[in-house]
Parts: structure tokens; sequence; C-alpha cells
């Protein structure tokens, strides 16, 4: 009894860090987190429980390192310095899923468990800011002062886009919920609450995943029926996306992407006309169709972003605003700029590869893993068009679920074979 209460202690230690960063505590050619030293203590109990990783990790992590260290243009520091933390998530994320013995269920089931408990600190949150009595919230989580919150949903994370990204598999299992009246994981209630708590982030990324997960649900399994109503499906999603372009925030960051987009952020100084959050993304874009002109098909080298962003960004652009050169905004961007076309090529062949299709015929289990897997490709998108952090939020652990749920249903269907009748 004991060893089962602190193996799970230690898994929901881990799931924590997914939602909760805070403030770095040192700076030692990186940021050491809080988190950091868990995953080094996890790391060796990993080590010393388990003693081995999975060979296509392991392939997949050689691979990743001959490739960085000679693909790197800039500096072999910026490169080994992104291949370690990589490495280090990557081991301690596998470690995870060992530890709770790929188990995906159960491990969907304490994520769920985290998530309810962000999401009722999420609207302690959004109460206390909405009564202008903010100085309550943050004697309890004085980290977050460092960050802009506000009445917008954001609970304990570091901005509401980041909960907007941990929260898209629960968000897809909620609207399944709804939709298809289940009960898996969480009641009616729950799913209901989470998809507010959603709407509440105000974030462009949270409408955008609705707007996905609405599509991938519907037609998962495409039926002459659902054909016919097809057009109220669109109808449904066009009014949703209009609603939520009526939101001030949303139609700011709308209407700017499209000016800047139309009339570009560098001739006529048209970056003094747009929101950070949009100068952010199209200021980094210029950067990496830069960085492609030189190094289409390479990159510069994995980690070398802060030396492309200070060598192509224009001197003006700098002094206007001085932004994080570390993560370019958004995945593919980042991927572009430091791992060229094969580096961007091979993370969509990855998530097209491993998605798993949907089937009528599907048990309980097979499904379920479908749901999991098809709720980590929509945050691919979501990653591609924002953020480029590589390890935040989970995103490595999520990608490795992503693999490893399509590799568990692939094993399922061959046992299914061989137990046939037909096959006998």
């Amino acid at each position: 009894m004991g060893n089962a209460i602190a193996k799970t202690l230690i898994s929901y230690l881990i799931l924590s860090t997914i939602f909760i960063v805070g403030k770095p505590l040192v700076e030692i050619g990186f940021y050491l987190l809080w988190y950091h030293i868990v995953y080094i203590f996890f790391a060796v109990y990993i080590i010393i429980v388990f003693h081995s990783i999975g060979r296509s990790l392991l392939a997949f992590i050689l691979i990743l390192i001959v490739y960085s260290l000679l693909t790197y243009q800039y500096s072999v520091g910026l490169a080994l310095k992104q291949l370690i933390n990589l490495t280090f998530v990557i081991f301690v994320s596998y470690g995870f899923l060992r530890h709770e013995k790929f188990d995906f269920y159960e491990i969907f089931r304490k994520y769920s468990v985290c998530c309810k408990v962000v999401l009722i600190i999420g609207f302690i949150q959004v109460l206390l800011f909405s009564l202008r009595l903010e100085s309550l919230y943050f004697s309890v989580f004085p980290y977050l002062k460092v960050t802009n919150i506000n009445a917008r949903l954001q609970s304990v994370t570091s901005e509401p886009s980041f909960l907007a990204f941990i929260f898209v598999p629960i968000l897809f299992m909620s609207f399944y919920n709804l939709f298809y009246n289940q009960v898996l994981f969480f009641n009616k209630k729950w799913s209901v609450a989470f998809v507010i708590g959603y709407f509440l982030t105000f974030s462009a990324v949270a409408y955008v995943s609705i707007l996905m997960v609405l599509l991938v649900l519907y037609f998962q399994n495409f039926t002459l029926r659902k054909l016919s109503y097809v057009f109220f499906v669109f109808f449904g999603i066009s009014v949703v996306a209009y609603g939520a372009y009526q939101n001030p925030e949303i139609k700011k960051r709308v209407d700017d992407t499209y000016y800047g987009i139309t009339e570009g952020i560098i001739a006529n100084e048209g970056y003094t006309n747009v929101n950070l959050s949009t100068y952010a993304l199209l200021s980094n874009a210029y950067v990496t169709k830069r960085s492609l002109e030189d190094r289409p098909l390479t990159g510069a080298g994995l980690g070398n972003y802060p030396a492309i962003y200070d060598k192509y960004i224009p001197s003006r652009l700098k002094e206007y605003y001085a932004l994080s050169n570390e993560e370019a905004s958004s995945l593919a961007l980042r991927l572009l700029a430091e791992t060229g076309l094969i580096g961007f090529l091979t993370f969509c062949f990855f998530v097209l590869r491993f998605r798993i299709k949907s089937n009528l015929f599907y048990s309980d289990d097979q499904k379920f893993l479908w749901l999991f897997n098809s709720s980590i490709f929509v945050l691919a998108i979501l990653l591609l068009l924002r953020s480029g952090d590589y390890s935040a939020t989970g995103r490595i652990l999520f990608f490795l679920i992503y693999y490893y749920t399509y590799c568990k249903i692939n094993d399922s269907r061959e046992e299914f074979q061989v137990l046939s009748p037909l096959n006998r």
C-alpha cells in the first residue's frame, strides 16, 4: 500500500510540472526551474528501477544528436544546450510512461484530476480579479506576479495560451462526452465546466482549438447522414468563429495579423501598427524567411534561433521592442529556421504517420486510444501555428503518448486478427 501511494504521488508531481512553471531559481547557462530538481531525482529513480530506454526512442535521440551537430551554423554551445534539454525531458517523459506501465487510461485519469484542480483555481482567479481582489490570489501564488495575469482564466499557468495548449486533451474529451452522451473520466457537469473555462481564457489559440476539436469529432466516422448535416455543422462553426471574433482582444489580433500579412510590418514601419502578439509572430516569420533563404534544407542548427534572430532582425525592430529571441513564436517557424525543410517535414511526417484513424468497429479501449491520440493531433497543429518552445507545457510527454498510443492500438489490432474466428 505504501509503495502504491508513493508511486501515485510521484505521478501527480510529474504531471503538475506541465501546468506550473514558476520563477527560475537560478541561471546557470540556462534557467533552472523548480521542476528540473524533481526531474533529476525522478531520472535517478528511473535508472535504478528500469535500467533501459526504448530502442526506437534511443535511435531518435541519436539521430537528433548527429543531425544537430552536423548542421549547426553559429554556436555549438546553443546546440548542445538544446540537445541536453531535449534529451533530459525525453528521458524523464519516457520514464513517466514506464512508471505508469504505459497505462494510458490511468495516465489520462490522473491528468484529468490535475485539470480539475487547475480549473477550480482558475475559476477562483477569474472571480477574484473580476472583484479586484487580486492581492488575495497573489498571496497564494506570488510567482505569478511576473506574468500579465488578469481576469482571463489562467490559473497557475504562465499565461492563458499555455492553459489552452495543456487543456486540449481535456477539451477533446469534454466535447466527446457532451456530443455522444458519454461520461468518460468525468460527468457532463465537469465537461461543461471545462468548456466554459476554456472559453474564459479568451485566447485565440483556445478558439482555434475549439473549432478543430469540433471538426475532428464530427468527421471521425463520415457517413451519408453526417454529410446531409454538414451545412449546419459549418454554419454552427461559423457562428462560433464569428462570436469569438467579436471579442475585442481576438478581433484586434485577427485584424492586426491580416494587416501585417497584407501590408507588411517592415515597410513603412508597419510593426508600430500591430499588437505585440502579432508583432512577435510576424517579426519571427520575417527572420525565418531570411534564414530559409540562406539554408533551406538543414536550417541554421538546433537551438541556434537566438543567433538567427540577432542576425536577421532589423535594428529598428530591436529598438522598437525587445522580444525574447528564444522560441520564434511558432513551432513551424522555429523548426524551419533551426532544422530546415528536412526537420520541419520530418515532424509533419511524424504527426501524420502516427495519427490513429477512426474506425466504427473499435472496442471501448481502442476508442479511448483514438480519442487521446486525436486530441494530441490537434495539439500538434496548434503548436505549429503558435508557441515555438520544444519542451514547455508537457508537449514532449504528449508527443510520446501520441506515438505509443498508435503502437498500442496497432498491437491490439494484430491481437484481434489472431484471435478472430476468421483466422482460425
